[in-house]
């Protein structure tokens, strides 16, 4: 049972990596907060994996399923809870013509004439 713990944090390891790399390759701002976060839903996902290794491999089959129900649904509310978070702090406002219903075509036609 301890290697395929070993084998799930090989992949996590490696999943990390390749976020770094997305991250740095776009250029993604993050303030403490959000790496805060990431890193509590990170731990929390990593509690579940584990939660449902050792019920599995103590034949606590139903514990398994409830334990994966309850941190799967976590984390996937955490995740979603992330997305949105990182969505509006890094949001940019509409220019005022935008917002007022003018289009980009309206403008220059009205500077022009």
């Amino acid at each position: 049972m301890s290697w395929l713990l070993f084998i799930g944090g090989v992949i996590v390891g490696f999943l990390v990596r390749y976020l770094w790399e997305i991250k740095t390759e776009r250029n993604l701002q993050f303030n403490w907060l959000q790496y805060l976060l990431m890193a509590v839903w990170v731990v929390w996902v990593g509690f579940g994996i584990i939660f449902v290794g050792l019920s599995i491999g103590e034949y606590e089959i139903r514990a398994a399923s409830l334990g994966g129900m309850i941190f799967g649904v976590v984390a996937v509310l955490g995740l979603i809870g992330l997305r949105i978070l990182y969505l509006r702090q890094n949001e940019v406002p509409a220019p005022a013509s935008k917002a007022m219903g003018q289009s980009k075509d309206t403008r220059l036609n009205q500077a022009g004439q």
